[in-house]
């Protein structure tokens, strides 16, 4: 980890993190979400013991975020988690907080019993895949989406 003098602290988010979730959002370029909206799921998250989202603090500021949800699988006993998001503010990456965020989303999904952890990465984001693979992660070839719901 390379974080500079400040301390880093990483923590279960609360719905009262939910405007710098949106922000951090925003910078990945994601259309501007409701307030309401992150601040409701993450109330729904704290109670769900399938999910997981953390805050990355440094001198109490929030600087990224993680989030997981573990899945159960049919044909073994240990699940397998999926990171839907995982984001660190533009002016402190490349300081190892998005890495502290998946270690420790890594550590919760592992004492689970999950037997791996998945993630999907926008083919644009160069940076971010090569973050992953660093990280031992593999490309895994394909991946297929349809959408239910149009959020027009």
């Amino acid at each position: 980890m390379h974080t500079s003098a400040a301390a880093l602290h990483i923590r279960n988010a609360r719905d009262t993190d939910a405007p710098d979730i949106c922000q951090l959002l925003q910078y990945m370029g994601y259309p501007q979400t409701a307030v309401h909206l992150i601040e409701s799921n993450l109330q729904r998250f704290a109670t769900d013991p399938q999910a997981l989202t953390l805050v990355a603090e440094i001198e109490g500021q929030v600087c990224g975020f993680i989030s997981m949800y573990l899945i159960p699988q049919m044909t073994c006993s240990g699940g397998y988690a999926h990171i839907n998001f995982l984001c660190v503010d533009q002016h402190h990456r490349s300081k190892g907080i998005g890495e502290q965020l998946v270690l420790a989303a890594e550590n919760f999904a592992r004492m689970q019993g999950c037997e791996r952890v998945e993630l999907h990465s926008s083919l644009h984001r160069q940076a971010a895949h090569q973050f992953y693979l660093k990280l031992d992660y593999i490309e895994s070839p394909k991946y297929f989406c349809k959408k239910l719901i149009s959020n027009t």
